[in-house]
């Protein structure tokens, strides 16, 4: 790849380019991860949005904005075989969530405090690679070790590309707002997202912004969204899924989410009676009671392939500006998780597993204040039968929860977490949702 290649903008642009223009760019092309991703990437120039998408009449009504996080936006895209002009796009025929992600370079961050909340390339280039990794956990996954194993847990990534805007029209936000977001829980919610950071330096007509484009499957609602529309037993399910596929990244690359609140647990409904999982060769599953789950966003996680170890240094969440004076569920799981990484002089570049029975602990948390009474005690059976059954139902679920509540206490890994489970199924012959080894 030359040095030409990777410009954001060709030699006439450059030209025309203000001084602070020029510089500004000089940044951008001259920074090492930039180049790392773009090789990661396998791209010889970044091309123009107009490259990427037909951006036809039709485009509009086949594009949703979903979401917008701290780092990027998401869009559904209905027809992705109409809009994207990708080689071998034939074989994306459902819907796709697109997430763009703006980019700064390292060094532009470093001297901008007040930039935190944008990725830079580094950072873009690890997601990527820990979002590609996980994607190869959906077959079957021959690991170093010579085992096989494999989980549905992790949405399958389609393309990552870098692009150069402007975006089309159907990318701006403010007309293709959700419907539903005056709903979202306002826990679940990041920091105010920086759309374009040439604006910030009126450079937009002078230096394209790039993003980072992730196309990846459609993984269904944040379990935020729909938590009151699933049943109990579901709800069992949901919790067991979530603990396997953390326990399977664990032990294959040592992965920590380390940001896996409702909005990154998205539910889909299933026709799949039972869902298969292979750990170290051996083949298990788990009903599903109609209701699949996909964990996403890895933008705060962390991750091992070989001997590297991908990251982010995640310290600056826990200042006195970024920190909530409200002090939400949400902020506490932070706070535990900062407290356990950072004790002791570590480092967040470590491994440390524990996370994800916080965050795990966490999600039980949202489930059980859902399903338990106000006043706090287990449902009054009536005397009608199917009442009856369904209340009994409900409170074996509570206090099966509650217990896996308990059991976070003294876990340092899903792993572990997951090895108890199914200690206390088998001591106390419990069948609701059992994990079947084959």
């Amino acid at each position: 790849m030359t040095d030409e290649t990777k410009h954001s903008i060709d030699d006439n642009e450059m030209a025309n380019l203000s001084f602070f223009g020029q510089v500004y760019n000089r940044f951008i092309i001259e920074d090492s991860y930039r180049n790392q991703l773009l090789n990661h990437l396998e791209q010889d120039s970044v091309p123009h949005y107009g490259f990427v998408f037909n951006d036809n009449h039709r485009i509009n009504e086949n594009i949703k904005h979903l979401d917008s996080g701290s780092y990027a936006h998401v869009y559904r895209l209905f027809e992705p075989n109409k809009m994207l002009k990708f080689e071998h796009k034939n074989h994306i025929r459902n819907p796709v969530i697109i997430k763009m992600i703006p980019l700064l370079a390292e060094e532009l961050l470093q001297r901008l405090t007040d930039f935190h909340r944008i990725s830079s390339y580094n950072d873009v280039h690890n997601e990527c690679i820990i979002q590609r990794t996980l994607s190869q956990l959906n077959g079957r996954y021959q690991h170093s070790d010579g085992r096989i194993y494999m989980c549905t847990t992790f949405p399958r990534l389609f393309r990552s590309t870098l692009i150069r805007g402007p975006l089309g029209s159907c990318f701006d936000v403010q007309t293709n707002n959700n419907d539903d977001d005056d709903n979202v829980d306002d826990n679940e919610e990041g920091l105010p997202f920086m759309n374009n950071v040439s604006d910030e330096f009126n450079l937009t007509d002078q230096i394209p912004q790039e993003y980072m484009m992730l196309v990846m499957e459609d993984c269904g609602l944040p379990i935020t969204d729909c938590l009151q529309q699933i049943k109990p037993l579901a709800c069992v399910s949901i919790v067991k899924q979530l603990i396997i596929g953390l326990m399977i990244a664990e032990t294959v690359f040592q992965f920590e989410h380390r940001d896996l609140h409702g909005g990154n647990v998205l539910v889909q409904t299933t026709n799949k009676t039972m869902i298969h999982y292979i750990m170290r060769n051996r083949t298990f599953s788990l009903p599903s009671y109609g209701c699949m789950i996909k964990i996403i966003d890895t933008t705060f996680s962390r991750i091992r392939i070989g001997q590297t170890v991908y990251h982010k240094q995640l310290s600056y969440l826990f200042t006195s500006d970024n920190l909530s004076s409200s002090k939400s569920e949400q902020d506490r799981t932070y706070e535990r998780m900062n407290q356990l990484v950072t004790s002791n002089d570590q480092h967040w570049k470590q491994y440390h597993p524990q996370t994800n029975v916080i965050w795990i602990e966490y999600i039980i948390g949202k489930i059980l204040r859902l399903l338990t009474p106000v006043d706090g005690q287990l449902a009054v059976e009536s005397n009608s039968n199917n009442v009856k059954s369904r209340t009994a139902t409900t409170n074996h679920v509570i206090r099966l929860l509650t217990n896996y509540t308990k059991l976070t206490d003294n876990c340092s890994s899903a792993t572990e977490l997951f090895d108890k489970i199914v200690a206390v199924a088998n001591r106390n012959n419990d069948d609701l949702c059992r994990i079947r080894f084959h």
